[in-house]
Order: C-alpha cells, then structure tokens, then sequence
C-alpha cells in the first residue's frame, strides 16, 4: 500500500515539474549558465519555491533521509 502512495506522489510531483518547470522552444533555445543554448530548459524554482509541491518534496526528503 505504502509503494502506491509514493508512486502517486511521484506522479504528483512529475505531472508539477511537466506543467511548471519544463520548458521548450527549438526556435528560441536558453542561454544557459556556460553560455551554451538548449531548446530544453528545467527551471526547478518554480517547482521547490511553489507552496503545491513544496510539502511532497520535503516528504521525499524525509524518506530519503529516513525522518
């Protein structure tokens, strides 16, 4: 029971990251920090800093830490 809690916090997590901080353009790629493009780009601000996910990412990092 416990392993389909956390698979469905995953997903959660997951479908936040798709709608939040996943982002692509292949007309327009990022600059990134090292100065190379990427028509790809995770900005996982908006995801660790968004009140939503916040609580499921501290509970992973509870698990992972065995708290």
């Amino acid at each position: 029971m416990k392993d389909k809690k956390i698979l469905a916090l995953k997903n959660e997590i997951l479908n936040f990251i798709l709608k939040r901080a996943f982002l692509y353009n292949p007309e327009k790629p990022f600059v990134l920090s090292s100065g190379k493009e990427s028509p790809y780009y995770l900005d996982c601000r908006k995801i660790t800093l968004y009140s939503l996910t916040f609580g499921l990412i501290g509970h992973f990092f509870g698990k992972k830490l065995n708290i």
